[in-house]
């Protein structure tokens, strides 16, 4: 974090960044402390961290396949301007993204292709900076959310953030057929409809070009439930699932896979076991996430009907109640941001003391609770 800081990223803390949902702001809690900057710095500051490591050698190819011996995966093949190499190795790491072609390389080892579950959303995104005031005392950060209840179109939300070089970076997200700002006129013009920070944001000199980016649906590959799996061999962050860009939860994820990953490996395994270990520990977090960003696309497509079970009847009825009351309560909204910054489960918000709370705070008397939530619950 401080070499972050040092080359200009940015630590708003809770008072200099604002939520607004369906148009209002959200109260502030102290859970709300992260750094801004850049992708381009993040990533450079974790591609010099890791080649300063003494075993750390960088090679640059195209990967084209995987070698087997029996079970093991011994080398990974990879094409270059000079031709064709063989690389051997003990340990096979999958992290090369959303366009993973794992699955084409273990059917071509004869290994079962894992499953592919997927939901559309086809949310656009433009992302575009502008040079940043310093004279600025309002948020460094805001974050702006609908619900799929909310009358707002087909526009699904924006965020701005103060960034290194004294810039900010502003994305406006849509879904389908919105028309999409793609020029810095109607940038700003959409900007102008948000709140105070985004007008502030882009009244400053546009820095570069707009740069638009499409996610056509979240994907989730279930590597956890192959019955046969190689060993000396895992797959990593987008690789494994994707999610809608609009929650925020790729690079989330992506870190806690490497927990998971950390876990596995100073437990020291047997390598010539499949990892199966690592693949049900990356599961829960893969499932968490899917969980909170399929939830809200799913009602905006209107495709959760109506709930299956009275348990799926139970936990509709509190997550419609938590989501309500994280705007103006500061209790629920500090749970509810703990699980969209994916430091929490989205078990915990259904926690009966904390919906109860959350039904209170949206004028739920004891008695609907009871009779809606928690029949055998005490709520004296």
């Amino acid at each position: 974090m401080r070499q972050a800081e040092a080359r200009g990223a940015v630590l708003p803390g809770p008072d200099r960044s604002a939520s607004y949902v369906d148009g209002v702001q959200q109260v502030t809690t102290p859970n709300v402390d992260f750094l801004i900057c850049t992708r381009p710095l993040l990533e450079g500051l974790i591609h010099e961290r890791t080649l300063d490591l003494p075993n750390v050698e960088l090679v640059a190819g195209r990967v084209t396949g995987l070698v087997f011996d029996g079970q093991r995966v011994v080398a990974v093949r990879y094409s270059t301007e000079a031709g064709e190499v063989v690389q051997a190795g003990d340990f096979f790491v999958d992290a090369t993204g959303r366009g993973s072609r794992m699955a084409d390389w273990l059917e071509a080892g004869e290994w079962p292709r894992p499953r592919m579950e997927r939901l559309s959303v086809d949310v656009r995104y433009v992302t575009a900076h502008f040079e940043r005031s310093p004279h600025w005392a309002g948020p460094l950060s805001g974050i702006t959310r609908y619900s799929p209840r909310f009358a707002s179109g087909r526009f699904a939300g924006a965020a701005v953030n103060a960034v290194e070089d004294q810039r900010w970076a502003v994305m406006l997200a849509s879904y389908g057929d919105d028309p999409q700002a793609l020029d810095a006129e109607s940038f700003r013009a959409r900007c102008a409809e948000l709140q105070p920070v985004y007008q502030e944001a882009v009244k400053g000199r546009l820095i570069g070009e707009l740069a638009p980016f499409r996610h056509p649906d979240n994907r989730w590959r279930h590597f956890a439930a192959l019955d046969r799996f190689p060993t000396r061999l895992v797959v990593t962050g987008e690789a494994v699932a994707s999610f809608n860009p609009v929650y925020g939860q790729g690079m989330s994820s992506a870190m806690l896979h490497a927990s998971c990953l950390s876990e596995y490996l100073c437990g020291e395994p047997d390598l010539d076991i499949p990892a199966r270990h690592f693949f049900e520990l990356q599961r829960v977090v893969v499932a968490a996430a899917w969980q909170t960003s399929t939830t809200a696309d799913a009602a905006r497509l209107g495709l959760t009907g109506r709930p299956a079970t009275e348990r799926q009847r139970r936990t509709a009825w509190a997550m419609r109640h938590i989501m309500a009351a994280a705007v103006h309560d500061s209790q629920v909204a500090e749970a509810f941001r703990d699980v969209s910054f994916m430091v929490a489960h989205p078990a915990t918000l259904l926690a009966p003391d904390l919906v109860r709370r959350a039904a209170r705070a949206n004028g739920v008397s004891d008695e609907e609770f009871i009779r809606e939530y928690g029949p055998a619950i005490d709520v004296a």
